[in-house]
């Protein structure tokens, strides 16, 4: 929403049982690293933004959040939601400009995303 003097603001609810959460103030420069099973291998990143996130359960484990740049991730969640089968993984194919738009949002120097 943008007020009269052109400002955005973002609001959110959070309809869950357990009422308690961390706000965390993540830096720029940081080494990140995805949790992942034991046979996979880790990727692993450097924030280019700082952000401020919303975890309940704990450190690197946001439900949502925003960085610098005005990017805002959130988790959405319907009990009732029935996912299809299993798909097989789309590639998203580079954009015009090269990428350089998602690089300044998210950090990201890769010219695909798998999905």
């Amino acid at each position: 929403m943008k007020d009269a003097k052109n400002n955005l603001y973002y609001g959110r609810n959070f309809d869950f049982p357990v009422g308690e959460g961390l706000i965390q103030i993540n830096e720029r420069n940081m080494v990140k690293q995805a949790m992942v099973l034991p046979s996979d291998k880790p990727f692993s990143w450097v924030s280019l933004y700082g952000s401020i996130t919303f975890n309940q359960v704990g450190r690197e484990f946001p439900y949502g959040g925003m960085n610098e740049a005005g990017l805002v991730v959130e988790q959405m969640w319907l009990d009732g939601t029935r996912y299809p089968g299993k798909q097989r993984s789309h590639r998203v194919p580079r954009r015009h400009d090269g990428g350089a738009s998602r690089q300044r949002a998210t950090g990201s120097r890769t010219d695909e995303l798998n999905l």
